[in-house]
């Protein structure tokens, strides 16, 4: 079946996608979180 090929061929790589944009997301809100705690702690 070429659409269950296509399935298993996008699969990995879309879990792969979807990994990275969890790690760049969580690394995105700490470095916010980091950035409003300095500025309030500055201030």
């Amino acid at each position: 079946d070429v659409q269950g090929y296509a399935e298993d061929r996008m699969g990995p790589k879309r879990t792969v996608i979807l990994a990275i944009g969890a790690g760049l997301g969580v690394f995105i809100a700490a470095g916010l979180i980091h950035m409003v705690r300095q500025g309030s702690g500055r201030g």
